[in-house]
């Protein structure tokens, strides 16, 4: 279940808006021994901040060459772990 959400596109902008932020987060989880709780935290804000990030910059940003899933999820991942 947990995979096909991760495949999931935005229905705004072009990309795959789990995919930078669920890696941080799992392998924050493991290093750092935390919660479920936390880790689903994490993952949500991160998630959260990189849809608004890519629906800001979205046409614009894709028409230029670049993939918004690298240079958005960036940010989120990013914000995932100062959570």
């Amino acid at each position: 279940m947990l995979t096909g959400f991760l495949v999931t596109n935005n229905n705004v902008s072009e990309h795959h808006p789990n995919g930078p932020v669920a890696t941080v987060c799992f392998a924050l989880a493991e290093k750092l021994n935390l919660s479920g709780k936390q880790v689903l935290q994490a993952f949500i804000l991160g998630v959260e901040a990189e849809l608004r990030i890519s629906n800001a910059v979205y046409p614009s940003h894709y028409d230029l060459g670049w993939h918004i899933t690298s240079t958005a999820g960036v940010f989120a991942s990013e914000i995932s772990v100062g959570v």
